[in-house]
């Protein structure tokens, strides 16, 4: 329940104890927290979330690094990624290569799709599926400073 409290306050920070940034920046917009697997496979639905403008938040679970990989092509060739103002990656809990040797990191593979386009990123940010990630609200505006791996939120959660 703290984690929750922490997210509903207008100036909560959410901020990783390390943070890769292979794109320095900022973005600001409404936050959109998504599993990678379900935003990809909403597509083409009615379901699916417009990306434009998003402070994109993604996170996984078991997932293989070709699939994560096929994912983020879909989201880069769909000129979907160029639309947002940052992303920042969460856990990835036990996504890995399941021994294709010759797989990049998940970060390398992000960073491929996201270096060129110069979106501001970070990984390791403190949310996901496990017991210790934070609840991040839908759609409350926020600022991503990659540098310093800090989500902030710049409105309640809740409205008064």
């Amino acid at each position: 329940m703290e984690n929750l409290s922490i997210a509903s306050k207008k100036g909560a920070d959410f901020l990783a104890d390390f943070c890769y940034a292979p794109v320095v920046g900022f973005g600001e917009g409404p936050v959109l927290p998504c599993n990678l697997t379900s935003l990809v496979s909403a597509f083409g639905t009615p379901f699916e979330p417009d990306l434009a403008g998003s402070v994109l938040l993604l996170e996984d679970r078991a997932e293989r690094h070709d699939i994560l990989d096929r994912w983020l092509t879909t989201l880069y060739i769909s000129g979907k990624l160029a639309q947002v103002a940052a992303v920042g990656f969460g856990q990835f809990e036990n996504c890995d290569s399941r021994g294709a040797f010759n797989m990049l990191s998940f970060e390398e593979l992000a960073g491929d799709r996201l270096v060129p386009m110069q979106v501001p990123c970070c990984f390791d940010l403190p949310f996901g599926q496990s017991a210790q990630s934070f609840v991040v609200p839908f759609g409350v505006r926020s600022v991503l400073d990659t540098a310093k791996g800090k989500l902030s939120f710049s409105e309640s959660a809740f409205s008064h």
